[in-house]
């Protein structure tokens, strides 16, 4: 959702008919397999559903359209609570989760979705992004972030939370996003796995964040990075990375070696 989008379409937010035709054009006219929305949907019109609304929910329901809700990890007095949450990850969790103290998230039919992922996330002391939390618990319920929602949808299997004790998250459960590819790479589109991911990058909606690739950066590639360094590592193209003290004890040995 660029600015030549917005001179041609008109001005954001777009009508829930007009984001139903997207995710609808890209699923079939596309092809595309999956159709991630970096995009929250607060209730616009409370206690009534626009039809858009229901063509969005129903193909949210059926696993072919992702739509985010974004969790707060600020202590605030009143927390943020705006919306309704969806898309718990499913079994138990035991491993390390950040925990929100609040939540803006989607209009009530689009939490029925198989699938839900979050996009709030805490930036470094520097302000880039380079962590995201993998998982978010709230009141009892852990929230799995935007592009490990999609990987639950785009392979429909239940070794999601086997797949996450293998990553590297550190204690607060933040994982390091792989910035490997640079920002031109998603121009790019595999046959293989066709996601559409659905995201602003115009100014003036204010979705740019710094990341180690780019001090402004549309916030929709950090969860493109996520993604298709979740989709390495689940396919086996990556391994995980050492824990630290394993890394410096190599280190040292081999400076000894050398030396």
């Amino acid at each position: 959702i660029d600015e030549e989008s917005l001179r041609k379409i008109g001005p954001w937010p777009w009508p829930r008919e007009r984001l139903a035709d997207l995710a609808e054009q890209l699923l079939s006219e596309q092809q595309a397999a999956l159709v991630v929305f970096d995009l929250v949907l607060p209730d616009a019109s409370p206690g009534k559903d626009t039809p858009g609304e229901r063509r969005l929910a129903a193909l949210a329901r059926a696993g072919v359209l992702v739509p985010a809700q974004a969790f707060d990890y600020v202590q605030r007095d009143p927390p943020v609570i705006a919306g309704q949450v969806g898309g718990a990850l499913p079994g138990q969790w035991t491993g390390p989760a950040t925990t929100a103290t609040g939540h803006v998230a989607n209009f009530p039919a689009l939490s029925e979705a198989r699938c839900v992922g979050n996009v709030g996330f805490m930036p470094d002391f520097d302000g880039q992004v380079r962590r995201l939390e993998l998982l978010t618990e709230w009141r009892g319920a852990y929230y799995p972030t935007l592009a490990f929602a999609a990987l639950q949808c785009a392979r429909n299997h239940d070794g999601l939370t086997a797949l996450a004790k293998r990553l590297r998250l550190d204690a607060a459960g933040r994982w390091p996003i792989p910035f490997i590819r640079g920002l031109d790479s998603y121009l790019a589109v595999s046959a293989a796995w066709r996601i559409a991911m659905v995201g602003s990058s115009a100014l003036g909606l204010s979705d740019r964040v710094a990341t180690p690739l780019s001090p402004n950066t549309a916030g929709v590639t950090v969860h493109a990075a996520a993604l298709s360094g979740l989709l390495d590592f689940a396919d086996g193209r990556v391994r995980p990375a050492p824990p630290a003290g394993l890394a410096l004890a190599w280190l040292t040995v081999s400076s000894l070696l050398l030396w």
